[in-house]
């Protein structure tokens, strides 16, 4: 008896291995991952929601929809060395009235044109270009609230293109001061009203940090990802021309709506503007915008946005200033460093592969460091593409077609690469749905646009990145990896 146990189970031992032999050799895989090297390059990256900006002004009447068309067209091939620009729209002729008709058809027309080329609008309503706001803003606080309800229903239209919508109609210039309206209270009601009207996916600002903490304090705006800063006196002088207090100058928790100085103000964007947009205007040539003084105020406030034109005499003195680092922007002028410093900057860090006998999966990682002064603000979406090849050394083509590829998109969070940071994505891609043979991995992070604004969802824009790879209609290529069956 014995004996015929130990038969049948030798016999069960031997049916177990020759069908695991089989059973492995079929489903087993071994895979080969040969990672691209990764060199981080200097060259200007031509993305999306960051750069230099110019401005260009609108005073709104009662004539035709039509009548800035031939303005419209010679700033926009005007404003080709910018990716943003800021549009300044005066609604002074209509500053005890609503606005009309043919004013609103102005606003939507304007826009619309601006939605043929590929900037980003940073937005401002005002009722003043001569420093003398306090005499041509409305009479009562009712018709600016008017105007703000007017404007958005046209400003949510073009969500596409609209990007920021800069203070809250008053003041010189828009920039909240000299103005009937600067109140508290006022002030608060203006920002409350407008954070109502507003669509979700165009970020406020306001002039100061100030300004800001009195109206998160008091308002109903919920704090976030919300209203950021613009400041037209950055790096002027140690106050930023009233941007901040003196230097004994502090808030508090108990008393935010006092003004802190310097410091106290920058450690405050430090953390503000991880989440929202702050830019502006530099003024005033001074040490404190000397290039290596402006990059550490520039990058501590995440600044993604600056003047393209203004102040002419800080501009061209980044032009001969000599930028030094411990980095390979070491002997680039002042200006190439900001420009392509200037909000995000993405460069490939590393990339590998992890695979388990046995497992139906393999997964790829992928380093990335954002090396710009600010994160994005938007959530890019993303493509896993895999590429089949002839060979593990096949060149880059434009023309590829893609054997495979998987949205990458809710594994990203773009908005949350933070400068100085690296962020890690990982890729699980099932084994046996994937063709045995040689495939090129490329990445591909990008954005949807709406061109011509004719409602093409599948029209994009890939996020450029700052390594020295071909970017092609697939991404940018990170490795290869060569897929076998059985031992």
């Amino acid at each position: 008896m014995k004996k015929i146990i130990l038969v049948l189970i030798a016999c069960i031992f031997i049916f177990i291995g020759v069908f695991g032999f089989f059973w492995i050799d079929k489903n087993y895989y071994t895979i080969k991952y040969t990672s691209n090297e990764f060199k981080e390059t200097t060259q200007f990256l031509d993305n999306p929601y960051c750069g230099w900006y110019q401005i260009c002004t609108y005073m709104i009447t009662n004539d035709a929809y039509n009548h800035f068309d031939d303005l419209t067209n010679q700033y926009i091939r005007t404003c080709t060395n910018t990716r943003l620009a800021l549009i300044e729209i005066n609604l002074k002729n209509f500053n005890n009235e609503d606005l009309s008709d043919n004013a609103l058809k102005q606003i939507d027309r304007i826009l619309t044109m601006w939605n043929n080329g590929k900037h980003n609008l940073i937005l401002r309503f005002m009722y003043d270009w001569d420093g003398k706001a306090m005499e041509t803003e409305p009479s009562d606080i009712s018709i600016i609230k008017k105007h703000m309800e007017q404007t958005a229903q046209i400003v949510n239209l073009h969500t596409d293109n609209v990007y920021i919508l800069q203070g809250i109609f008053v003041g010189n210039h828009a920039e909240m001061n000299n103005s009937n309206y600067m109140s508290n209270d006022s002030m608060t009601i203006l920002a409350n009203h407008l954070d109502s009207l507003i669509s979700q996916d165009i970020f406020l600002s306001v002039r100061t940090p100030q300004y800001l903490r009195t109206i998160l304090q008091t308002a109903s705006i919920p704090k976030g990802n919300r209203i950021g800063l613009y400041n037209d006196g950055m790096l002027g002088s140690d106050l930023d021309l009233g941007t901040y207090g003196a230097s004994h100058d502090t808030f508090t928790e108990e008393n935010y709506v006092s003004k802190g100085n310097r410091t106290q103000e920058l450690n405050y964007q430090n953390e503000l503007c991880k989440s929202v947009p702050n830019g502006g205007e530099v003024v005033l040539d001074n040490r404190l915008n000397d290039i290596d003084n402006a990059v550490s105020a520039l990058s501590t406030m995440h600044v993604s946005y600056l003047n393209y034109l203004y102040d002419a005499t800080v501009i061209d003195k980044w032009k001969t200033q000599i930028y030094q680092g411990n980095d390979i922007f070491n002997g680039v002028t002042g200006y190439d460093y900001m420009t392509t410093h200037l909000g995000y900057r993405y460069t490939f860090v590393d990339s590998s592969i992890s695979y388990k006998p046995f497992n139906d999966i393999f997964t790829i990682k992928l380093d990335i460091k954002n090396v710009g002064f600010s994160s994005s603000y938007h959530d890019f979406k993303g493509m896993l593409n895999l590429v089949k090849t002839t060979s593990d050394n096949a060149q880059t083509s434009d023309n590829e077609t893609i054997s495979f590829s998987k949205d990458i998109t809710t594994t990203l969070h773009t908005s949350d690469w933070q400068p100085n940071c690296v962020a890690t994505i990982d890729t699980s891609l099932p084994v046996q749905l994937i063709e045995t043979g040689v495939y090129d991995v490329y990445i591909k992070i990008y954005t949807p646009i709406n061109e011509n604004n004719n409602n093409d969802s599948n029209k994009t824009e890939i996020i450029q990145f700052a390594n020295d790879i071909p970017l092609t209609e697939n991404g940018y290529k990170i490795g290869t990896i060569e897929i076998k069956q059985g031992f």
